[in-house]
C-alpha cells in the first residue's frame, strides 16, 4: 500500500506531497532492497505532518541516512526534497537522478551558498517537505554525538514560519559505514 502511495496520479494527496514517475520507478527496486538490508523499525510515524510545509531535520551517520529517511517519508506519503552537498549532484548518473526529482544542491562555501536557502524557501512556499541535516555532513565523533549544527534549518523556520520536524535514525552507520564505498546487510 505505502508503495502505491508514493505516486498519486489523482488527487488522494495534495500536489506538493506527490513525489512524481521518476521516483515511483526507482522505488520499485530500492524499498524492498532497504527493507531486507535494514529491517526499518519505525516510531513516532503518527507525528508525521498530513499537509503543509514542513522543515525535517536528521541526524546524519552514513551514507545510508538519505535512503532510510525517504524510505520512512515515502510510506508515510511524502515526497521529501532533501539538502545535499552540490558534489552528489556532478555524479554522472546519480546527479541526474537528484535533478529529475527535484533535490535541492548546497554549494558550501562558495557565492553560491544562498541558492540552497532561496530554493528551500521555495519549496516550503509551496508546501513542501524539506529535509537537511543540520550539521553538514557525517557525524564524525566516535561516540556517534551529534556535531554542532549550523544555523540554515533555523533560520528557513525563522524566515518561513514552517515547523521543524526533528527525525532521528540509528543504526544507517553499521549498514553502510562512513569510506564504505557499498552497503552491507545488517
Amino acid at each position: 500500500m505505502s508503495l502505491l502511495r508514493s505516486w498519486d496520479v489523482g488527487t488522494a494527496r495534495e500536489p506538493s506531497r506527490r513525489a512524481g514517475m521518476v521516483v515511483f520507478l526507482a522505488q520499485l527496486p530500492l524499498r524492498p532492497l532497504l527493507t531486507l538490508l535494514s529491517r526499518p523499525r519505525w516510531h513516532g510515524t503518527e507525528n508525521l505532518p498530513r499537509s503543509g510545509p514542513m522543515i525535517g531535520c536528521g541526524n546524519h551517520l552514513s551514507p545510508f541516512d538519505a535512503f532510510g529517511y525517504g524510505h520512512l517519508l515515502q510510506a508515510g506519503g511524502i515526497a521529501p526534497r532533501f539538502l545535499g552537498k552540490e558534489a552528489l549532484f556532478r555524479v554522472p548518473v546519480l546527479g541526474m537522478l537528484l535533478r529529475s526529482i527535484r533535490q535541492i544542491p548546497v554549494h558550501r562555501g562558495t557565492s553560491r551558498s544562498g541558492d540552497a536557502l532561496a530554493a528551500a524557501r521555495a519549496a516550503l512556499e509551496r508546501g513542501e517537505l524539506i529535509m537537511v541535516f543540520p550539521e553538514g555532513t557525517y557525524t564524525r565523533d566516535r561516540d556517534l554525538w551529534p556535531m554542532r549544527a549550523r544555523l540554515g534549518a533555523a533560520r528557513l523556520a525563522l524566515d518561513s514560519g514552517a515547523p521543524l520536524l526533528p527525525i532521528a535514525t540509528w543504526g544507517g552507520r553499521g549498514l553502510w559505514p562512513v569510506g564504505s564505498p557499498v552497503p552491507r546487510p545488517a
